[in-house]
């Protein structure tokens, strides 16, 4: 089984492997109870590592014998406590443990205390779990210190025969079809002229493609850059950073339309995929930008469709973080089965994945994210690298 999600799935599956004589074998991808404490934004959760509770604490050698020296020697300066006086001291503390009692019980909800378990819950099922993988190294030792959980890190990988680059012929075609289809996809068309192909000989052409009249695909020299990004519209993903960074990308590019070809911004055509409960708020937002050189869209792609497009993109943005800081976004390793290369939001393990300028970038905020894509669009597609 595949975790998450963990509740109820990894009994059912942990009791229909031993009805079977099976074994019971976990794929640790994130943690149920991590994912749950971000969705319902809850704090202090009151759990323990297995790591930490085994480390003994032993007093400090001058500290212990100081201790020893003064255990019933008094002090000939106190003055004994009536017994009138222990008795209030006694029911003072007595109130004042009650009252931390009900105030902590106050702040501990049902819903905690369900998070709180899931946490246990895991752990228990994968000590009894046949084996375990993970997808990070980070991961693993995260889950044997929690839960002295034992498991084996086996990194994801796209499937070949989907996820490739595309040559110029496969991309014309997709991008043929995409603009036939209206909608989001209109942008793929090329309605208004030929622009810079009106004195070709051509038979089809698209606002990234066109077919000479020698019946060869070819990208045109004037193609907006192609960025993708793909997400499931949830709060593991901040998609404000992105926004933001387009909106800086727009103001410079709007600066640049005159400037030398070597050194003109492109304009910019942003897609972004998927569906989830965050996506009507930001086609809000994006609604609200009034860009000139950057164009978002967010179709929603049928399945054969998604990697063909990835590897037809120029450039992939990931904006994950994950709830545990701890799993890989599987969108990367999709991009990179492309071919394409990716700009990533950082967080604690996402080296494992990307080699920062080697087979992508990586920023922390709206700023960096924006020069990156400056910077890798900067001529484009004649001069860029």
């Amino acid at each position: 089984m595949q975790n998450p999600p963990g509740v109820p799935c990894m009994f059912a599956c942990w009791l229909a492997a031993r009805i079977r004589r099976a074994q019971f074998v976990i794929d640790w991808h994130n943690y149920t109870y991590s994912i749950l404490r971000e969705k319902y934004a809850l704090e202090g959760l009151r759990t323990n590592r297995v790591a930490a509770s085994t480390v003994v604490t032993t007093p400090d050698e001058p500290t212990a014998a100081v201790a020893s020296l003064n255990v019933g020697s008094g002090d000939v300066r106190s003055r004994r406590m009536t017994k009138g006086e222990r008795a209030v001291q006694m029911a003072n503390a007595i109130a004042n443990k009650k009252k931390r009692y009900v105030e902590k019980k106050k702040k501990i909800s049902m819903l905690q205390r369900f998070v709180e378990q899931t946490y246990y819950w895991e752990g228990y099922f994968g000590r009894h779990a046949d084996l375990n993988i993970c997808v990070t190294h980070a991961m693993r030792e995260d889950m044997r210190d929690a839960w002295a959980v034992h498991s084996a890190t086996l990194y994801d990988r796209p499937p070949s025969w989907n996820f490739k680059k595309l040559n110029d012929e496969e991309r014309h075609t997709l991008f043929l079809k995409l603009s036939q289809l209206g909608g989001d996809f209109r942008a793929f068309a090329w309605e208004d002229s030929k622009g810079t192909l009106a004195d070709e000989d051509i038979t089809e052409v698209t606002r990234i493609s066109f077919r000479d009249g020698d019946g060869v695909a070819r990208l045109r020299d004037d193609r907006p850059l192609l960025l993708l990004s793909s997400t499931s519209w949830t709060e593991d993903e901040d998609f404000g950073l992105l926004l933001d960074a387009l909106r800086e990308f727009d103001s410079i590019a709007r600066l640049s339309t005159k400037a030398n070809p070597q050194t003109r911004l492109p304009h910019l055509l942003c897609v972004i995929t998927g569906r989830g409960p965050l996506r009507s708020h930001y086609i809000g937002r994006i609604e609200h930008l009034q860009m000139q050189q950057v164009e978002v869209i967010t179709p929603w792609l049928e399945p054969d469709d998604y990697p063909r497009l990835l590897g037809a993109a120029d450039v992939g943005v990931s904006l994950h973080t994950s709830t545990s800081g701890l799993d890989l976004p599987m969108k990367v390793v999709d991009m990179f089965g492309c071919g394409l290369p990716v700009i990533a939001k950082r967080f604690a393990c996402i080296s494992e994945l990307v080699n920062e300028g080697h087979n992508g970038r990586l920023f922390d905020n709206c700023h960096e994210l924006s020069q990156i894509i400056k910077s890798l669009s900067c001529g484009f597609p004649t001069y860029s690298t």
